[in-house]
């Protein structure tokens, strides 16, 4: 039944324009930002190259963190489908197994909700290329364009990230069956993380300042803190270290909330 309702969730979600939509505008941003000075993600990166895996690596983090309450919409509609167009009956009728009806939803709807940030990829490719022929900003702003930073960008980051807001929202959805709840959840998530990067500023342990942060965005600020510029234009940051605990970490919540709520 697992196979049945994961299937059944990427179809509907594959057929739907919201992930595709969102999956153009995440692209054209990208793509705007990568031949354009103009128009900056995350910040500006002075010399270091403009498709530079250490810059992919941080778009992606940057997109994560903006697309929590996209993600919401998506498992919150994943958990609250059945009841919202009253087949919850006509469904729990049949000897469905409950794991499956459950964590089928969840994994499907997560699928989906990465979708988007692929885009942030296929812009970055796109804009590079299209620069190589119309030549908008100088040659020597790009490096060669390669898959590290786009593939440790979404294990780093989008996926980790994504498991963390989807295992709580998807919990909040399925207990409460309310939007309403699922998005405040988001909020507070979002507001939270907000307040407490002035308090990490402040913490003189480093170490500590980088495990409490849910997004791994200032963990990956900390761990690259003293990386030259040639080392940023080939190197990306994987999982290890500090960054390794800290996915560890706030995945395991993640998926301890997904369970509690099963």
């Amino acid at each position: 039944m697992f196979k049945t309702f994961l299937k059944f969730e990427l179809k509907s979600w594959l057929k739907a324009p919201m992930p595709w939509i969102f999956f153009i505008i995440f692209a054209l941003i990208s793509l705007l930002a990568t031949v354009s000075d103009s128009v900056s993600i995350g910040g500006s990166f002075g010399n270091i190259k403009k498709n530079a895996p250490f810059v992919a690596e941080n778009w992606y983090a940057v997109f994560s963190l903006l697309s929590l309450l996209l993600a919401t919409a998506f498992l919150n509609t994943a958990a609250l489908r059945d009841f919202e167009r009253n087949t919850s009956q006509i469904v729990y009728s049949k000897p469905i197994g409950e794991s499956g009806y459950y964590f089928g939803h969840f994994l499907g709807a997560f699928l989906a909700s990465l979708i988007p940030l692929i885009g942030i990829s296929v812009g970055i490719w796109t804009g590079t290329f299209l620069n190589s022929i119309f030549h908008w900003l100088d040659d020597s702003r790009f490096g060669p364009s390669g898959l590290t930073g786009h593939v440790e960008g979404l294990f780093v980051f989008a996926i980790p990230n994504l498991l963390f807001i989807g295992g709580i929202v998807y919990a909040v959805a399925s207990k409460t069956r309310s939007t309403m709840y699922s998005f405040v959840t988001a909020v507070a998530i979002l507001v939270g993380y907000l307040v407490s990067g002035t308090l990490l500023r402040n913490l003189d342990n480093e170490s500590m300042a980088a495990m409490l942060d849910p997004f791994g965005m200032r963990t990956f600020s900390i761990a690259t803190k003293y990386w030259t510029v040639d080392l940023k234009n080939t190197t990306a940051l994987g999982l290890s270290g500090i960054m390794l605990l800290n996915r560890v970490i706030w995945t395991a919540v993640g998926l301890i909330s997904l369970f509690v709520g099963f």
